[in-house]
Formats: structure tokens, sequence, C-alpha cells
């Protein structure tokens, strides 16, 4: 009997550990459907941290290259969706 109670207790720990995760998901998902500005802010914030690290593996020499790139792209993207957004709230304010 003692074992089926062990069994159970991992079962349930389990199912709320996977709760936990599903609900932290959804939250994310909300956030990031929220303010997208701040999920390509994020995406940018990332890449250049892992550069600034320099943690790439040795077996794919070319993913810093490759992350270089894509913030050389995402920057200006950012930069011209956040001039987007202020010049609509302008606009929404006074019209």
């Amino acid at each position: 009997m003692s074992q089926i109670d062990y069994e159970l207790t991992l079962l349930r720990q389990r199912i709320a550990m996977l709760e936990e995760r599903k609900r932290i998901d959804a939250e994310q998902e909300i956030a990031m459907q929220a303010n997208p500005l701040n999920t390509i802010g994020n995406i940018i914030a990332e890449k250049t941290g892992r550069i600034d690290r320099n943690r790439y593996s040795k077996s794919f020499p070319m993913s810093r290259s490759y992350d270089q790139e894509q913030i050389q792209m995402l920057i200006p993207i950012h930069n011209m969706l956040k001039t987007i957004v202020e010049r609509l709230d302008t606009l929404e304010r006074s019209g």
C-alpha cells in the first residue's frame, strides 16, 4: 500500500508541476501578445547577452555570426516600430 501511496504522491506532484508550467506559458503568451515590441526587445537583449558571454558550441561555429546578423536586422526594425507606436499614441491623444 505504501508503494501505491508513494506513486500517487509523485503523480500529484508531477501534475502540479505541469499545471504551473502551463500557467507560466500562458502568462508569457499573454505578455507577448499584449506588447510585441517588448518581445523583440527581449530577443535583442538575449542575443546580445549571448554574444557578450561568448558561450557558443564549438561544433557549430557560425552561431555567433547568425546571432550578430539577427541583431543587425532586429535593432532597426525595433526602432522603427517603436517610432511608429509613439506616433500613433501621439495621434490618438491629439485626435
